[in-house]
């Protein structure tokens, strides 16, 4: 594997792109989210492939729970820390796959 060094304010021009493209195309800044739990597999298993994921390595979440701790920030930002960027990436992930 090549390495891969990313750039946080690129990733966030993105991230602002298309999420201004979603809501230009919806016509609201708003999503309804029709599903909230989710399996993921645990982090331990995640990026090694040399296991494969059983029953035992998945966890369950919900997307309900993930919004209310991203928008404790709003009214505290000292909870903004690196580690709540787990509870975007499975709203990020609903609103790639589930469309608007």
């Amino acid at each position: 594997m090549k390495d891969l060094e990313l750039d946080l304010d690129a990733l966030r021009r993105v991230i602002n792109l298309i999420l201004d493209r979603m809501e230009q195309e919806a016509g609201s800044s708003r999503v309804a989210v029709t599903l909230d739990n989710y399996w993921d597999v645990s982090s331990f298993m995640r990026y090694d492939f040399s296991k494969v994921p059983d029953g035992q390595t998945f966890e369950h979440g919900q997307l309900y729970h993930d919004w209310e701790f991203l928008t404790a920030i709003l009214e505290d930002e000292t909870q903004a820390v690196r580690p709540m960027l787990m509870h975007v990436a499975p709203l990020l992930r609903y609103l790639g796959e589930r469309g608007y």
